[in-house]
């Protein structure tokens, strides 16, 4: 008699739950569709948005509407006041899977500012892969203007530590401005470059040459997209960050640091050239550049360049070097190319190793000469 009034009391149990994992099931089905979907393999749960805040000065409050990108859900995070430091008002997105030093991780993300007191009114959002444990090692700091409408980010980046399964986290930071961001359906893949970036079809970069500013009309036949910025960095943590820029073409740029006395290739970042460049092609490289700070005699910064093959060893040629002062400055590096180089593996490289500074580089350009 007691068995019946149990198996009768699970029954009714049963019973209730059954709505409850119905979502579940639904969870777990949206889940294996985005992993089915998602290049690399993917170590964070994009159905989730139950992410932990950190902070005093921001509130969160949930938003559903069918319009908004990814899913029709997202975290609205009203920071009331900026923090002493970026991460002082954070949210930690968890990572379910391990990650090994060398893995190349990218985060994507749907975001939009509602209101952010700031020169621009874009909202400041940092980001970080890290360790969710004390000293808190991380990699991968990135600072992105995030404007008023939805849009896709994605930042990729080289772990350059280990970090367990269930240990690591995605740290978004907000306290930056006082500021209303919205932010929306993430995800993070390990072993991809990128989430959902295509190669820009031949009419795109069409329109990307049209755009070509006044004083660089002349200088030849544009043959890279100086819009897209998933440049291949090298360096240690916080080395280069990506910020908005109104001063500039394309209004962005980035920052990078090298510390005195690095060796030659410490930190450094390369710009790739989607089409073949022949031995005897005259180039011309462009690119907005300013120094923040420098440890130079004349306190100008001082930056190494090359053309190489993005394959190893790395050939290349047109070493060459040059000066960029305080304020912002076209610089044109006129080139002659020493070999052949097939299309998708010629890239420019920017070495700031030559001295302790801090370096802005805003949009670059690369022409074949007429």
């Amino acid at each position: 008699m007691k068995g019946w009034r149990w198996i009768m009391a699970g029954g009714a149990l049963l019973a209730a739950l059954q709505p409850a994992l119905a979502q579940q099931d639904q969870a777990e089905a949206a889940l294996a569709q985005l992993e089915a979907e998602t290049p690399g393999t993917l170590i964070s749960d994009p159905t989730r948005l139950d992410w932990e805040r950190q902070g005093e000065n921001v509130n969160v409050a949930g938003l559903t509407d069918g319009a908004i990108p990814g899913g029709g859900a997202a975290n609205r995070y009203t920071v009331r006041r900026a923090g002493p430091q970026p991460y002082s008002s954070q949210v930690n997105v968890p990572l379910v899977k391990a990650i090994d030093k060398g893995d190349t991780i990218t985060v994507g993300f749907w975001a939009r500012t509602e209101r952010a007191e700031t020169e621009t009114g874009q909202g400041t959002l940092g980001l970080r892969i890290q360790l969710n444990q004390d000293p808190w090692p991380g990699f991968a700091d990135t600072v992105l203007a995030i404007g008023p409408e939805w849009k896709w980010h994605e930042v990729s980046a080289t772990a350059t530590i280990d970090i367990a399964r269930d240990s690591g986290i995605l740290a978004f930071h907000l306290g930056g401005a006082r500021q209303t961001i919205d932010i929306g359906q993430t995800i993070v893949v390990k072993g991809a470059a990128a989430i959902a970036a295509q190669a820009p079809p031949p009419a795109a970069a069409a329109a990307v040459s049209s755009e070509i500013p006044e004083p660089l009309k002349s200088a030849g036949r544009l043959i890279n997209d100086p819009a897209t910025r998933d440049w291949r960095q090298t360096g240690p943590d916080g080395a280069s960050l990506a910020r908005a820029e109104p001063a500039v073409w394309l209004g962005q740029a980035t920052r990078f640091t090298s510390p005195a006395g690095a060796a030659r290739g410490t930190v450094t970042t390369a710009i790739p050239i989607a089409e073949a460049i022949a031995n005897g092609d005259k180039l011309v490289v462009a690119m907005v550049a300013r120094t923040e700070s420098a440890d130079t005699i004349d306190n100008r910064g001082l930056v190494r360049i090359r053309i190489q093959d993005s394959q190893p060893p790395h050939d290349g040629f047109a070493d060459a070097a040059f000066n960029v002062g305080v304020n912002w400055q076209l610089v044109r590096v006129p080139v002659t190319a020493a070999r052949d180089l097939p299309a998708g593996r010629a890239e420019v490289v920017l070495d700031f190793s030559a001295a302790g500074q801090a370096i802005d580089i805003g949009p670059v350009y690369v022409f074949k000469a007429p």
